[in-house]
């Protein structure tokens, strides 16, 4: 697997909130915003949901999902953010690593083990990090 970035990876650990999009047969596309935990070694988001929420029949293992990570004030002229995109890993496939990353979010999160929901993954396998502080435009790939 490929190293993620430096730049990249300062940039997901500055942050806290996270789009992620979906599409579905039925409903459509349907876009959510949520907190997340990064995992650097496997590249992957950790994320929690409440049940029955309209996103909830979108999160099945193996489904593609994409999103963005924006700061939370843009400022003209020094663009930066994520697009990203990865696949669904629910919690009904995880395995004690994936229980540890679990732990991880609720950790940096304490309010979210007070709400119900159940823990999903996303396992990233393609980024493109815009940095204009870098220059203009400037933009990082990252494929898994």
């Amino acid at each position: 697997m490929n190293q993620l970035d430096v730049r990249i990876l300062d940039f997901i650990s500055t942050h806290q909130i996270i789009t992620v999009c979906f599409q579905d047969d039925q409903l459509g596309l349907h876009c959510i915003s949520c907190f997340y935990y990064f995992d650097e070694p496997s590249s992957s988001f950790v994320l929690k949901s409440s049940s029955g929420a309209i996103h909830d029949t979108m999160v099945i293992i193996g489904r593609l999902t994409a999103g963005t990570l924006l700061p939370q004030c843009l400022k003209p002229g020094l663009i930066q953010g994520i697009q990203w995109r990865g696949e669904i890993l629910a919690s009904e496939s995880f395995g004690e690593i994936d229980q540890k990353l679990c732990q991880a979010y609720a950790r940096r999160y304490p309010l979210s083990l007070a709400m119900p929901g159940y823990f999903w993954i996303v396992r990233l396998d393609w980024i493109k990090f815009t940095d204009s502080i870098l220059g203009f435009g400037q933009k990082l790939l990252w494929s898994r």
